[in-house]
């Protein structure tokens, strides 16, 4: 009930990520993002290597289920050559005004540095990921009509020697149990997604004890996916690094990309 009630509550801050074809003919869904308000300004934030593929054109849906086409430029982290879990993989574009003003205001979460870290009182909260499989989600380019399902599932903190194992670095990341069995959709429990699609879902970790049940939850980071060192994982870019990097490179309309 209590995990019920905060995603009734967060769901409507996540959006299916759909990347055009090069004539712009058909959608094919790419992954998850999360709207943050940030100092008044709306940005669209997901995994770098997800926005990536949608370069040369995307699209989400608004409140009505028509899609935008932001015209912003892509903000892109730069890979490194190879694979490396600590690299930071994020994706971001600023929405003009126009393109905002087709969700509601609250569908924006209000990103600012006094809610970044307020879960250490919080006793074994619960963590609850939020996002779009592929498998679950399709988008007519011509109708503009969405079918699909929010994919969600709860899961906890892995304890801090993970982080080792799975070559991670804390300060930048985050590490959650992967189990089977907490994963939930309207139709299934326990059953394993798509996981492409998800890249970009948002992450909220929702307090259980009394003392804290009635804080609202706390945006946690986005997600990557499951980390290649330590299968039964799944890796979180820090709520803290989605921060500083809007600061640095959002507020410019001119953007940048990586390779």
């Amino acid at each position: 009930m209590i995990v019920n009630r905060a995603v009734d509550g967060i769901q409507d801050h996540v959006v299916p990520v759909f990347r055009a074809d090069s004539d712009f003919n058909s959608l094919d869904h790419e992954g998850s993002g999360v709207l943050i308000d940030f100092h008044g300004r709306r940005f669209l934030v997901s995994a770098g290597h997800a926005m990536r593929a949608c370069r040369d054109g995307f699209a989400i849906p608004d409140d009505t289920g028509q899609f935008i086409w932001p015209e912003s430029p892509l903000v892109l982290s730069t890979p490194p050559q190879g694979r490396n879990d600590d690299f930071l993989d994020l994706g971001v574009v600023e929405l003009t005004s126009r393109e905002a003003s087709g969700f509601r205001t609250e569908r924006f979460l209000d990103l600012r540095p006094d809610s970044l870290t307020p879960t250490r009182a919080w006793v074994a909260p619960i963590v609850v990921v939020l996002g779009f499989s592929v498998g679950d989600t399709a988008a007519d380019a011509v109708t503009s009509q969405i079918s699909g399902e929010l994919t969600q599932f709860g899961t906890g903190f892995l304890e801090p020697e993970n982080y080792k194992r799975a070559r991670v670095d804390p300060r930048y990341h985050l590490l959650l149990r992967l189990r089977r069995e907490s994963i939930m959709t309207a139709r299934s429990v326990g059953a394993p997604p798509s996981w492409r699609g998800l890249s970009g879902a948002g992450t909220w970790v929702i307090p259980v004890d009394e003392e804290h049940q009635a804080d609202r939850p706390a945006f946690a980071g986005v997600l990557l996916g499951r980390p290649a060192h330590l299968k039964k994982a799944l890796q979180v870019t820090r709520v803290e690094a989605v921060y500083h990097f809007i600061r640095l490179h959002g507020p410019s309309r001119h953007g940048f990309s990586g390779p």
